[in-house]
């Protein structure tokens, strides 16, 4: 258990050391195995975690939405609110805005850290929420638990999941059940969904390197794996039961990770069940309504 001049907390048990940091948007900067060194999540640079460069971060929590709100207009209740921008650039807004704030230290002890934010309503988010985050390691893992509350009068469209971008090898080989995946439009938002077929199936085990992907896959099984066979590495990733949508992203561009984010809803849910759509998995949080989600990364040999 630390607290360096880098703003960082780090935790640690007999297998794994986890460097967090609170003032970034309660991102996790680096897991990794202390035997052995091997780094599970991807490893943030000193000058990227100085300069808080949370989306460079090895995970960050999604609240309270994962992924894109078209265009940066969120439909609900008859109303639409624009979004004000938090990427630069983009023409979308992302991933929420809890990844964009100082969340407070509530608990720290070797192993163990709860950090909670209390968000008043602003442009990137209209509406009031409080949210805790618990990290823990257990073991060989890591286990994250959040918890998002409305403190507000009125109903808000809720939902979240993480972030992890995983390290991969020449060899790596990803595999996970779904039932559906979102096929994109031009704009990358999720305009039909289609069965997991063909291309788009990941039950048996598939290189990454060959991948370009960039979609929400729903009815997700709530396991993932990630193998490193040259480094006898596995690493697996689990959800709880309302994370049944995981979004994985390999982009063709030369960088070297894997995302493979387990998410409550799936991406622009909340405008797609403004449309009429009723599988979103974005749920409607009523005042002083909460909703809990749960997952765990861990680290096998072989």
């Amino acid at each position: 258990m630390d607290r360096d001049s880098g703003k960082l907390v780090k935790l640690r048990n007999r297998h794994l050391e986890a460097w967090v940091s609170p003032s970034h948007g309660a991102a996790v900067a680096r897991l990794f195995e202390l035997e052995t060194g091997f780094h599970i999540l991807r490893e943030t640079s000193q000058d990227e975690i100085a300069r808080g460069e949370t989306m460079k971060f090895g995970c960050f929590p999604m609240i309270p939405y994962s992924n894109r709100v078209g265009f940066r207009r969120l439909a609900f209740g008859g109303r639409s609110f624009e979004l004000d921008c938090n990427r630069a650039g983009a023409p979308h807004s992302f991933h929420g805005n809890a990844w964009m704030q100082a969340w407070h230290i509530d608990e720290l002890q070797d192993h163990h850290l709860a950090v909670s934010l209390v968000h008043a309503g602003d442009g990137h988010w209209p509406f009031p929420y409080t949210v805790r985050q618990e990290l823990t390691l257990v073991q060989n893992a890591l286990h994250l638990r959040l918890s998002l509350r409305n403190t507000g009068t009125a109903p808000f469209p809720a939902g979240g999941g993480w972030h992890p971008f995983f390290n991969i090898d020449p060899d790596s080989r990803v595999s996970f059940e779904a039932q559906r995946v979102w096929l994109n439009d031009e704009h990358m938002l999720p305009r039909e969904s289609a069965l997991t077929q063909g291309g788009w199936n990941f039950s048996d085990s598939r290189p990454t390197q060959a991948l370009a992907v960039d979609n929400c896959f729903q009815g997700w099984s709530g396991n993932a794996v990630l193998e490193h066979p040259a480094r006898r590495r596995r690493i697996t990733i689990g959800g709880c039961e309302r994370l049944a949508s995981l979004v994985v992203f390999r982009p063709s561009d030369g960088r070297e990770f894997i995302a493979l984010e387990p998410v409550s809803h799936v991406n622009n849910g909340m405008n797609l069940m403004a449309q009429g759509h009723t599988d979103t998995g974005v749920l409607v949080l009523q005042p002083r309504d909460s909703m809990e989600i749960a997952m765990e990364i861990g680290v096998h040999g072989g």
